[in-house]
């Protein structure tokens, strides 16, 4: 490694580390004024309130794929395989 490399490495590094910071003091903000609302309050914000836009809060809540028909499956198959470049074969 050269000692300009070794100099770009460093500042990429010491870059990361500034926006890693920044975004641990934007969510230690975040808590903060969510606690001061939950104190002061005579009931706590809805989940919804804290956290919008949040539709998948935890992994189980995701919505379940739809079950596919044979022809939907057929379909699908048959479109991976002609963008592989692959040919069908009667």
């Amino acid at each position: 490694m050269t000692p300009a490399e070794l100099n770009l490495y460093a500042r990429a590094q010491g870059e990361r580390i500034r926006a890693e910071q920044k975004a641990v003091r934007g969510n230690l903000y975040s808590l903060s004024v969510l606690i001061r609302a939950m104190v002061w309050a005579k009931s706590p914000p809805s989940y919804e309130t804290a956290f919008p836009g949040d539709e998948t809060a935890f992994p189980g809540d995701a919505e379940k794929p739809k079950d596919m028909t044979d022809d939907e499956i057929y379909a699908t198959i048959r479109a991976l395989n002609a963008a592989m470049g692959g040919k069908e074969v009667d």
